[in-house]
């Protein structure tokens, strides 16, 4: 990424705008540190879930990462004035 982004909030829902390469270093450093973590997968859908249901926003909200999938959360993003890139692929 060309500008880090720590975190984008779009309907009262945190996400990581993570690159391929951060995605990787964060996979590599958990289990380097023997560490379980949650990296958890955000699409549209997930997003309106999220914000509508407790329960699925609870379960992202634990999650030590959530990033993108899908390019209307990167447009959604950058009209929100997020300068991100696009999705993982």
């Amino acid at each position: 990424m060309s500008e880090s982004v720590h975190a984008v909030r779009m309907l009262g829902v945190e996400l990581d705008p993570l690159d391929v390469e951060e995605l990787h270093a964060e996979i590599a450093a958990a289990v380097a540190a023997g560490e379980r973590r949650i990296l958890a997968n955000h699409n549209l859908h997930s997003v309106y879930l999220a914000h509508h249901d407790p329960a699925m926003r609870a379960f992202y909200e634990r999650a030590h990462r959530t990033h993108f999938d899908g390019m209307p959360l990167v447009w959604m993003a950058r009209r929100l004035g997020y300068a991100v890139e696009p999705r993982l692929g």
